[in-house]
């Protein structure tokens, strides 16, 4: 059995409008296992992950970028 290393469950960051990217570094199994917010409301759609099973995380790529001053919460 493979050990997982202690990782911090979530990132925050400020949109700026053209940032599509947004990565993460910690451990998910599927794409179930990662909620994403934008301003403090769950989305569902609009992106796809990439990075799942890989220990060192991955990237949230958003459709459009969210908004300038947009605060996203990746966990």
């Amino acid at each position: 059995m493979m050990s997982v290393p202690y990782q911090t469950l979530y990132i925050i960051y400020n949109a700026n409008g053209i940032m599509t990217v947004f990565p993460f570094e910690f451990y998910i199994i599927n794409t179930a296992d990662l909620q994403v917010s934008i301003n403090g409301i769950t989305v569902t759609s609009g992106y796809s992950v990439s990075g799942t099973e890989n220990v060192g995380g991955g990237d949230v790529i958003f459709i459009i970028p969210p908004a300038s001053g947009s605060v996203v919460m990746l966990e």
